[in-house]
């Protein structure tokens, strides 16, 4: 049966004890095996839940230092209970080495990572066993885990990886550390983890180990467990336990000033070292709130033995150590939101070469080659400075630690780097019997014969060795070598080899559950890795991430934006899981191709879906399947196309266009069409177009224009027709033509005469408001059955069986018979051979072969005398002539004679380009067919 002790105080990963193994512990102990007290031996191992002095040590070698993992091998003796018991009880429970070599007591908390059986020792046949003791924070390379931190400081991010390995953590840190927005643990330990992001931030750390309070710790705990009777197992469920083991405290600092002083012994001191606060801070203890500010202990160096110098402060040996590090930093990133502004940034570590300057101005050479002081020496400091000038030893960084650079982060880059180079560049190694040295606590070495070495140093590492006799070359029980630097440098972690993670992952895109498309200004999008355990598979699932396009320019380019629920496959920037890019999109179960496949497998393409919530799509896609090559383009809603310029459209087949809805066609420009073959329009509804300029049609062929309705053609300006053929124009029904202007008829030309005819099958009339005017250059003939007019330039014919004028009440008539005329009074006839004249009043002649008068009288010779009518003056006429500028005349061209008054007077000149008017007023000529004339 298995029982579970799982205390606060102890470690959680081995808890689990059998049941049998601590009974016959136990046993094999009796009662009096769970008493003792703190051992009078100098040093001590214990390990959970084997009692306090259940094992002897015999010897113990191990080694610290800052910013690692302490680990101790310890060979111990004790009790031999059963085969592989140790072993069981032992492996991975906490243990404690306490040193008690010194003034004050020494404590190594860890835990027990391995143990070698050694065999039987002495004559009771004592086990001797080889312990590992190692710092608790071991543990963390054995949890290897892929998992995102957003938006936190590095306090917090590792104050949650070591509390969930139940490591205490302390932070001392007086430097601005940003909010890291996307910071990655791929496939790393928790321990690798931790490692390389205080070495990015520059932060240090060290371990608080409390000696003093566990010295008491364990007296109260010896004291308590002595009288129980419940042996091992009563110790083991003893809270007393707990405050033995309390574990260790990683402190984490980022500056020099943090480094608290070794432990010299007194009780203050010794709360100081453990807690780990550093040279001046406020502290508790004993309940009482109190500032500390404490000098660091001094340790002397003696090189000489058999002095009287106290064993637990000797220095036996310290030699300094000089290197050439790295003098200069620049680090240079770049920021995708402000890509013209490089951020370039540098430190440089200033030589003082006026120091050297100075020593070698100030000494010469001796006869024996040494150098000697001398005044009076005068050295030519330019070649000197030519001599010791260092040359520039650049370190280049161009790759941040976080997602997108943090532009106050930038200014401060540098010095770490150089801080982290410059890290060795002056420091000294030395040994010791001091077994306070501590890595990241500080000391002041004094008596040294070098003056100028004298002063405060920082531990950066320590090996111990400890034997529970001395040994045959060496009188100490204890002894360490150490590293250390000047108090005043700020030992940064080494920044380790910057991993490259050189892999396609995948990951889905996520965002908010009201969103399809999740994205910013920038077109980046977030993304879920199926590896993360801890995400929610929502918009919080990890930073922005950069989204590959094909073309990304100054607001052109290629778009698109993978939506939510896709499958993407994520590259990093540099290798750096910190900084996720993603180039592109895959298919899976739930989001198949865009075409069937393998049956469109010929088919390539886009297809895109309306968004949100529909399932409409875009398309543009190619089939390339031979004899059914096509290309699709598909509009869901609007296809609009803007042309800059040119637009070719060449179609070697068919062409089909439908259009359900309207259509508007705008062209700024000339349009032209050419149709090789018929054309046919129909227009379902009404027909409507407008020419704003001039429009010109040509048929090469027969015109055939239909209309069922009515035809209604409006022109504001002028008409012209030019037929070269005949003309035929019918008419089913009446016709009506209205002129507002005057109407001119050309036939013919005057090298080329016609005739016009007008036929009407029925009545025809001519009508005037004005005058009226027939010309014609040879004869004018009015034809109606046997009668007619002729009307020549030499004088007018009548030709008619009978002729009848009447004006009022006189008349004319002729026929065959002869010639009446009448008027109101009188009557004359012309009638065969006879002539009559009558008058009213009775008075007649009649002319034939005789003439006879009849009258009441007759009077030949009448007082009064008649007197003919003055002559007819003729009307004044303006003779037009119309020639071209060759002086040729221009025959038959239509004029228009627009007088004062506003009445007009229209003709044609004759075939010398000549005319003859009469106007009573004056006015303008017009020749409407011609754009320009010239007056003769």
């Amino acid at each position: 049966m298995n029982i579970h002790a799982k205390d606060p105080g102890l470690d959680p990963h081995t808890s689990v004890i059998v049941r049998t193994d601590i009974m016959s512990l136990s046993a094999t102990f009796g009662v009096e095996g769970g008493a003792s007290r703190p051992s009078g031996e100098p040093f001590q191992l214990l390990v959970f839940p084997f009692p306090f002095n259940h094992f002897t040590v015999r010897s113990f070698r191990g080694r610290e230092e800052l910013s690692g993992i302490y680990s101790f091998d310890v060979v111990v003796t004790g009790p031999d209970i059963g085969e592989g018991t140790v072993e069981r009880l032992s492996l991975g429970q906490r243990a404690l080495l306490v040193l008690r070599a010194g003034k004050a007591p020494r404590v190594f908390h860890g835990i027990v990572a391995s143990v070698r059986h050694e065999g039987l020792r002495g004559a009771h046949g004592a086990s001797q066993v080889r312990m590992r003791l190692v710092s608790r924070l071991w543990l963390l390379k054995h949890r290897r885990r892929s998992r995102i931190f957003q938006n936190q400081r590095i306090d917090r991010i590792l104050a949650q990886v070591l509390g969930e390995a139940n490591i205490d953590a302390r932070f001392l840190l007086r430097g601005e550390h940003p909010i890291r927005e996307y910071c990655t643990q791929y496939e790393e330990t928790d321990y690798q983890f931790v490692r390389r992001i205080t070495a990015e931030a520059g932060i240090f750390f060290h371990y608080a180990q409390p000696s003093a309070i566990v010295e008491e710790a364990l007296a109260a705990a010896s004291d308590a467990i002595g009288g129980a009777a419940a042996g091992l197992l009563g110790y083991a469920a003893s809270a007393m336990a707990a405050k033995v083991f309390t574990g260790e405290t990683v402190v984490f600092a980022d500056d020099a000033s943090a480094y608290p002083p070794i432990d010299d012994g007194d009780r203050i001191g010794a709360v100081v070292s453990a807690l780990g606060v550093p040279t001046s801070a406020s502290t508790e203890v004993g309940g009482v709130s109190m500032s500390i500010g404490l000098e660091a202990p001094v340790l002397h160096y003696l090189s000489i033995e058999g002095t009287s110098t106290a064993a637990f402060d000797k220095v036996t040996r310290f030699e300094p150590v000089s290197r050439v590090r790295t003098n200069t930093a620049v680090y240079r990133d770049y920021d995708p939101e402000r890509p013209l502004a490089l951020i370039t940034t540098r430190a440089v570590h200033e030589r003082d070469e006026g120091a050297v300057l100075q020593v070698s101005a100030s000494a010469s050479s001796g006869s024996d080659g040494a150098f000697r002081a001398s005044a009076s020496v005068n050295v030519p400091t330019e070649a000197i400075s030519s001599l010791i000038a260092a040359p520039e030893l650049e370190h280049y960084e161009h790759h941040a630690p976080f997602l997108f650079p943090k532009w106050r982060h930038a200014e401060h880059e540098p010095a770490l780097i150089l801080r982290q180079k410059r890290r060795r560049a002056h420091t000294a190694e030395g040994e010791s019997t001091c077994q306070a040295l501590a890595v990241g606590h500080r000391f002041r070495l004094e008596d040294h014969p070098a003056h100028h070495l004298n002063r405060g140093y920082v531990v950066t590492s320590v090996k111990h060795e400890g034997w529970a006799t001395p040994q045959a070359a060496h009188k100490e029980i204890f002894r360490n070598t150490f590293s250390a630097a000047p108090e005043d440098v700020t030992m940064c972690p080494p920044r380790p080899k910057r991993r490259s993670v050189l892999v396609a992952l995948t990951a889905t895109v996520v965002g908010p559950a009201s969103e399809e498309i999740h994205t910013d200004p920038l077109g980046q999008i977030k993304v879920h890795f199926h590896w993360d355990r801890e995400g929610q598979g929502s918009a919080d699932s990890s930073c922005w991430v950069r989204t590959m396009q094909a073309w990304g320019g100054a607001g052109w380019g290629t778009q698109f934006i993978p939506r939510v629920g896709m499958e993407v496959v994520v590259t990093f920037e540099g290798g750096d899981p910190d900084k996720p890019m993603v180039l592109g999109c895959l298919f899976n179960g739930t989001h198949p191709p865009s075409f069937r496949l393998p049956a469109d497998k010929t088919r390539s393409g886009i297809r895109t879906q309306s968004s949100p919530g529909a399932n409409g799509f875009n398309e543009l896609s190619f089939e390339d399947k031979v004899g059914s090559e096509q290309i699709y383009v598909h509009a869901q809603r609007d296809l609009d196309e803007v042309v800059e310029r040119n637009h070719t459209l060449a179609v070697q087949g068919d062409e089909s266009t439908r259009v359900n809805g309207d259509r508007r066609e705008e062209i700024l420009g000339d349009a032209t069409s050419r149709i090789g073959g018929r054309r046919e329009v129909t227009v379902e509804g009404d027909s409507a177009s407008q020419v704003r300029g001039n429009r010109i049609d040509v048929t090469s062929g027969h015109e055939d224009r239909r209309v069922s309705g009515d035809l209604t053609t409006r022109l504001e300006g002028r008409e012209r027709r030019q037929v070269t053929g005949n003309a035929d124009l019918t008419y089913g029904d009446d016709l009506t033509t209205k002129i507002h202007g005057c109407e001119t008829k050309v036939v013919g030309r005057h090298d080329a005469e016609r005739s016009y005819l007008l036929h009407v099958e029925g009545v025809a009339k001519f009508g005037s408001t004005g005058a009226m005017e027939i010309t014609t250059d040879k004869e004018l003939v009015l034809r109606c059955g046997k009668s007619s007019v002729r009307i020549t330039a030499d004088g007018i014919e009548l030709s008619t069986p009978s002729l009848r004028v009447k004006g009022g009440t006189s008349g004319l008539s002729m026929a065959d018979e002869g010639v009446q005329m009448n008027t109101e009074n009188a009557l004359a006839q012309l009638l065969g051979g006879k002539v009559v004249l009558k008058t009213q009043g009775g008075a007649s002649i009649a002319m034939g072969s005789e003439v006879k008068l009849d009258g009441a009288r007759i009077l030949l010779n009448s007082p009064e005398q008649a007197k003919d009518s003055p002559p007819r003056e003729p009307e004044p006429t303006t003779t037009l002539s119309l020639v071209d500028q060759d002086g040729h005349p221009l025959a038959y061209q239509r004029y228009l004679i627009i007088l004062d008054d506003g009445s007009e007077q229209s003709g044609i000149l004759d075939k010398d380009g000549r005319a003859e008017v009469s106007a009573k007023a004056s006015g303008r000529i017009v020749f409407p067919d011609l754009s320009k004339v010239e007056m003769a």
